[in-house]
């Protein structure tokens, strides 16, 4: 039993070093040249991963705003999914409720975080409409029009372009001139007054948005 208690304890120090290597010393007795394979290798796949979900977000914060974003979300949140797919949301969840805002943090860092995450979860999706109870024939006016699984409402404080188009245009200008634009998108900005938090709008994203009814036959 001792030895089982001694194997989580080296567990669990082992784990925590990878996640938090500044905060959560090694286990003892292993070398730092090993450890530090599994620190890269771990902390590099998030990275990317995370990355390839939201590339615009990399993009305007930079590598090193980047990597330091990723590092806290990585030291401190608790993931409650195995699956690769689903880190995405987790990174979004640690934005909404657990992220203390810095203050190089953009007004919209959240939101365009989430906008890029919808994009995602659409992409993903196995939702279907409900061919069996729609009319495709019927009448808009007469009858009960269904909303798309696959179109999820939502109400956003700054302007929402399509990612693709964010990315060409960070290609095409420089990063002061984006950041510009940026400035002058925000609603503090082009309103007079400070933009409520983002926090407000939205709570942890649902998995499987509501229909808003169904048409007749």
């Amino acid at each position: 039993m001792a030895e089982r208690q001694n194997f989580k304890a080296l567990q669990r120090a082992f784990a925590a070093h990878i996640r938090d290597p500044q905060n959560s010393p090694p286990p003892e007795d292993i070398e730092d040249r090993r450890m530090a394979i599994y620190r890269d290798l771990f902390f590099n796949n998030v990275v990317s991963l995370l990355a390839g979900t939201f590339p615009v977000l990399c993009r305007i914060l930079g590598e090193d705003d980047w990597r330091r974003l990723v590092r806290d979300y990585f030291s401190i949140h608790r993931s409650h999914t195995p699956y690769f797919l689903e880190m995405p949301q987790e990174f979004l969840h640690y934005l909404q409720n657990e992220r203390e805002r810095r203050e190089r943090d953009p007004d919209w860092l959240l939101e365009l975080a989430h906008y890029e995450w919808v994009e995602l979860a659409l992409a993903i999706s196995e939702e279907e409409p409900d061919w069996d109870a729609i009319d495709r024939d019927g009448d808009l006016l007469g009858q009960h029009p269904v909303l798309s699984p696959l179109a999820w409402p939502s109400v956003r404080w700054f302007p929402s372009l399509p990612v693709s188009y964010l990315l060409g245009l960070l290609s095409a200008t420089s990063w002061s001139t984006f950041k510009s634009l940026a400035r002058w998108l925000q609603p503090s900005r082009r309103l007079g007054r400070r933009a409520p938090s983002t926090s407000s709008w939205t709570s942890r994203p649902r998995p499987r948005p509501r229909r808003s009814g169904r048409t007749t036959r």
